[in-house]
């Protein structure tokens, strides 16, 4: 059994007049997307570097900005030890390193002459010190602030940046793409005149 159905030249300007709305506002659509894929991004970051979540807890001034342009947005992470947080460093840094550490021109974990290792030590009292210090065995280095000298082993990868990209991938992307889609798509079908 066939069934015939007319379409006349109203429909077909009618669905042009829809796709030309759509032509007209999918950039606009994709931007206004952008910024609050960004935006929400941004927040998101925000959280971990103002929550209990660092893994070094002598950094503190860690904060984020974010670039808005045509078709392009960039979250920023800032601060001086910012790198530091994110990819970790010394033994700890490399029992647990930052995923894409390698992409990025970056030193080593624990590479340089500071560092130090307790089996190049003969003195068991250094020894003795380096344990209440939390310091058994590897590689470690000392550093000053506020005129206190800190003995350390490095600290593991916080991987912020890196979890707030997965954060927008996994979460925030599909979620907006399914909100915007279905904006665009009702606003298309109004726009075919019946």
């Amino acid at each position: 059994m066939a069934t015939q159905v007319e379409v006349d030249i109203f429909d077909l300007k009618s669905t042009i007049s829809g796709l030309q709305w759509l032509y007209d506002n999918i950039d606009k659509q994709a931007n206004e997307m952008l910024e609050e894929i960004t935006k929400n991004g941004q927040k998101y970051l925000d959280s971990q570097y103002k929550g209990a979540t660092l893994k070094d807890p002598n950094i503190t001034e860690l904060f984020t900005d974010i670039k808005l342009g045509n078709n392009e947005s960039e979250i920023i992470a800032r601060g001086k030890d910012v790198l530091y947080e994110e990819f970790g460093t010394g033994d700890k840094g490399e029992d647990n390193p930052h995923p894409v550490k390698s992409k990025y021109d970056l030193n080593d974990y624990n590479s340089g002459s500071y560092i130090m290792d307790t089996r190049d030590n003969s003195n068991p009292h250094l020894d003795q010190f380096l344990a209440t210090q939390g310091i058994y065995n590897g590689k470690y280095w000392t550093y000053k602030k506020d005129g206190v000298r800190y003995y350390t082993q490095g600290v593991p990868s916080g991987q912020e940046v890196w979890n707030t990209r997965n954060y927008l991938i996994d979460t925030e992307i599909p979620k907006l793409a399914k909100e915007r889609g279905k904006i665009i798509n009702d606003n298309f079908i109004r726009s075919i005149k019946r």
